[in-house]
Formats: C-alpha cells, sequence, structure tokens
C-alpha cells in the first residue's frame, strides 16, 4: 500500500513537474545536520569502544578482509543504483515497457535492501575501525557531509523498507 502510494505520487510529479522531482529528491536526500556536541560525543564513545579494538584487530589480522570488504561495499553500491536506475527508466518509459513498474520494484526490493544490508555491515566495519577519519574532515575537523547523506538515506530506505512489509 505504502509502496504504490509512493510509486504514483513520484510518477505523477516527475510526469508533471521534472524539475519540481529534482528538488523533491534533493531535499528529501539532503540530511538534517548532527550537533557538534553530538558527533564528538559518538566519535569518542566509538573510539573508546571495544568494538573499535575488535573491529581494528580484524582489518590487521584476518588476511585479505579491507580488499574483500571494500570490494562487498562497491558491489553493494552498484547493485543500489542499477535498481534504482532501472525503475527510474521505466518511470520515463525508456526501459522495459511491457513490465508492470510495481512488479518491477517488487523483484528488485531484495536485491536492492540485501545490498543496503551489505553496505551496512562493510561500512560499520570500517566506520567502527576508525571513526575520526570518517566523522571529521583531516584539514577542516568538520563533519563530512557524504556520512550524513549515506546515514540519512539508509533510515529513509529502512522506513520505506518497514512501510512496505507491513502495508
Amino acid at each position: 500500500m505504502c509502496i504504490n502510494l509512493l510509486n504514483r505520487a513520484s510518477a505523477t510529479v516527475f510526469r508533471y513537474f521534472p524539475r519540481a522531482a529534482a528538488g523533491l529528491f534533493f531535499l528529501a536526500t539532503t540530511p538534517v545536520a548532527f550537533s557538534q556536541d553530538s558527533r564528538d560525543f559518538l566519535a569518542r564513545v566509538l573510539t573508546e569502544s571495544q568494538a573499535q579494538e575488535f573491529a581494528v584487530y580484524l582489518l590487521g589480522n584476518v588476511p585479505g578482509l579491507p580488499p574483500i570488504a571494500q570490494s562487498l561495499h562497491i558491489l553493494g553500491i552498484a547493485v543500489v543504483m542499477s535498481s534504482t536506475v532501472m525503475v527510474n527508466l521505466r518511470f520515463l518509459g525508456l526501459a522495459v515497457p511491457s513490465q508492470n513498474v510495481s512488479d518491477m520494484i517488487h523483484r528488485l526490493m531484495p536485491w536492492t535492501f540485501w545490498a543496503l544490508s551489505v553496505n551496512a555491515v562493510t561500512g560499520l566495519l570500517f566506520v567502527v575501525a576508525r571513526p575520526n577519519r570518517y566523522f571529521y574532515d583531516a584539514e577542516l575537523a568538520v563533519f563530512t557531509v557524504s556520512f550524513e547523506e549515506k546515514l540519512f538515506t539508509f533510515v529513509v530506505a529502512s522506513i520505506v523498507r518497514s512501510c512496505r512489509t507491513s502495508g
């Protein structure tokens, strides 16, 4: 129910208001900024945790783990992006015009969310191992926007997924 409503709404907005749709997408993916105190607290907690020691131990002592984790992370990104592109091209009528949009989304959703899960695990492995590297820019000592965007997008995807499974 929720996913069908989202599909219809996004298709209608994109069809009749393409510039507005691009603006809405930008606003929807713009993260709410974390306060400096919460970033510092989270970085300090992770730096002093046993999880950080364990992640550093794994990355340093398990042969081939860093490149394997990075490769899985990149493959997960490719799966998420390709499924998104396929659905968007279908909305535009440029790909697989014989297939229903909801059928395509239903077929691609498991791939997308498995890939998001793999990305969450592999990404957290590196973030927990070196939180200061991913929370702060080395030159400017500010929270990196890309990490905020990833976190925000993952939370939105999880909400959509729970809406889809409950409705």
